[in-house]
């Protein structure tokens, strides 16, 4: 990581990716990242792996959606929100309670994953904000297997919670009879204008997911019985009503970091753990920004802080700063990488195998 004296010099003078990663105008006023059309992008996992239904929608449309059908099948609640105790996901929250006056539900896929602060943000918010709410898990060992199994095989560990996520989603959707799901990702604060490569490691589909399970199945015990149990989760998309709308919310709003903070800061007691503002809600981040580190010489937080500078939802000064204190700091593991590794059920062997195999350490400090 550059050091404070040459953190400028080293970077894009408009967006701060770093000079090793971009091509550099002459004068550094911008650079190939955050020069206009070739080379930004809007892709997101969402786009991939459950699409979302926002176009040619308004929040208006959204609104009105949501109370018709819920006064079509006489149920309590205008939509579902999954929640995972993060900045964009409570802000959601808060915005189609307090602001639009629905009645949600809240729905949360816990995992082994998750922060203290992610599981007391979401109590608090759903509490203050008279929110039902309802946390689902999988099955401890099975998801321990494929956490596992897909980090030593494929260098990742995402996918499993990618795929319980958006399986608590529709699960709670079809028992409620709820036909509007809204979520807190969107082009605007996932990883828009990124190179595709960042998506490479983890599953773009239904079908990519079950392969990868067939392939470690043996090795890492996954047995019959258990992937019969989770049948639903691995094969989400043969049963999931199709006439339920997954609405991606941000797309649709002014999204400005200050505003969404001031809300957060001001209406709840708001957490986050010590370098993990941006992704507050799982431990693994930190250790996954330090594979990308280790990788590129910059992780996602970097394409985030530059995009929100992009949108100018923050200040040059502010992105230093963040960048300062959550950018991985040099090529060596975080300081919580043992409370990791023992959710991975793996040692630190295993954990520097994996890292070399896959992720092809540059050393870039």
């Amino acid at each position: 990581m550059d050091t404070n004296s040459n953190f400028l010099e080293n970077r894009c003078n408009n967006c701060l990716m770093p000079k090793h990663a971009v091509k550099l105008a002459s004068d550094g006023s911008n650079c190939s990242y955050c020069s206009p059309k070739e080379f930004r992008k809007d892709i997101t996992v969402a786009e991939d792996f459950i699409p979302n239904d926002n176009r040619g929608l308004t929040i208006a449309d959204i609104k009105n959606l949501a109370q018709k059908s819920r006064e079509a099948f006489n149920h309590s609640y205008d939509c579902l929100i999954g929640i995972t105790g993060g900045r964009d996901s409570t802000f959601i929250l808060y915005y189609i309670k307090k602001i639009l006056g629905l009645n949600p539900l809240a729905v949360n896929f816990s995992s082994i994953f998750q922060t203290e602060e992610a599981r007391h943000n979401m109590r608090d918010a759903t509490s203050k904000l008279g929110i039902d709410f309802i946390t689902y898990s999988m099955d401890s060992i099975y998801f321990q297997k494929l956490a596992k199994g897909f980090f030593i095989k494929y260098g990742e560990f995402c996918s499993p919670c990618h795929k319980g996520h958006h399986y608590t989603l529709a699960k709670f959707a079809t028992d409620f009879g709820i036909k509007v799901i809204i979520r807190g990702i969107s082009s605007k604060i996932d990883l828009n204008r990124m190179d595709a490569k960042y998506f490479n490691y983890f599953c773009k589909s239904e079908d990519e997911f079950n392969d990868r399970i067939n392939n470690i199945a043996s090795e890492f015990n996954i047995k019959q019985e258990e992937l019969n149990r989770h049948y639903n989760l691995n094969h989400l998309h043969s049963w999931k009503d199709k006439s339920i709308l997954t609405i991606d919310l941000p797309d649709l709003l002014q999204w400005q970091y200050e505003d969404i903070q001031k809300v957060l800061e001001k209406e709840f007691d708001w957490r986050y753990p010590k370098g993990q503002f941006f992704h507050c809600d799982c431990k693994l981040n930190p250790t996954l920004c330090y594979q990308e580190y280790c990788k590129h010489g910059y992780s996602e937080k970097q394409i985030v802080i530059s995009n929100m500078l992009l949108s100018k939802d923050i200040s040059l000064k502010e992105g230093h700063e963040f960048l300062l204190s959550e950018e991985v700091a040099s090529a060596s593991a975080p300081a919580n990488i043992d409370d990791v590794l023992k959710c991975l059920d793996i040692d630190r062997k295993t954990f520097d195998e994996v890292i070399n195999k896959f992720w092809n350490i540059k050393g870039i400090h």
